[in-house]
């Protein structure tokens, strides 16, 4: 199986391609791909030219944090958050859509957060796109639902990871472990199928 993934240099992306070993992963990067070598195909030509590389499935791990109350926000935390969180994963899943379409048949996984279902102090930008990803993807499954293609969604809570740190406060109980998250994912990647899967922890702040 190939499984071309948008989000290949975060932490999730990394965890997955560096240990879910069976498959073929082909990486998007932002610019060059000098340190993926042939696996690998510019975000510049996945957007504008043909994609050379028949694959089976597409992951969505893209975004990035901001967490702040919303008093201290400003235009450029909105735009940046609406940048990574929305506009770039609706950019990614509409060029998707339309290789699977033409395709006749493949497989969507988007990883998504919790936040965009459950209210988190400092999450008002990040958990306001991340909620906006998750209707777009319900909305995708419903103009394509006679289509032999699959969206799945993963709301996922936080993972042991380097982003912690930018999260205000200390979690002192309800982190995801990276083994937990891969068994999940590689779940949906054997059996992709149209629906949400939610992984709720009862997350303690201090």
């Amino acid at each position: 199986m190939t499984i071309l993934i948008a989000g290949g240099r975060g932490f999730i992306g990394k965890t997955l391609t560096e240990n879910l070993k069976d498959y073929n992963w082909v990486i998007i990067a932002r610019s060059n791909c000098y340190s993926y070598g042939k696996n690998c195909i510019t975000e510049e030509s996945y957007f504008n030219y043909g994609i050379d590389t028949d694959f089976d499935t597409f992951i969505l791990s893209v975004g990035s944090g901001n967490f702040k109350p919303m008093a201290e926000i400003n235009e450029k935390d909105i735009d940046r958050a609406y940048e990574d969180n929305f506009k770039k994963p609706f950019l990614y899943l509409k060029r998707a859509m339309n290789y699977f379409i033409s395709r006749g048949t493949g497989n969507i996984i988007v990883i998504n957060s919790i936040s965009a279902i459950y209210p988190y102090r400092n999450g008002a930008i990040y958990g306001t796109y991340k909620s906006a990803l998750g209707m777009l993807v319900k909305i995708l499954r419903k103009e394509n639902e006679n289509k032999k293609i699959k969206i799945g969604q993963i709301y996922l809570p936080p993972i042991e990871s380097p982003m912690i740190k930018k999260v205000p406060g200390i979690i002192d109980k309800g982190l995801m472990t990276s083994g937990e998250m891969l068994e999940i994912v590689n779940g949906m990647i054997i059996k992709c199928e149209n629906r949400d899967i939610i992984i709720k922890k009862k997350i303690e702040f201090r």
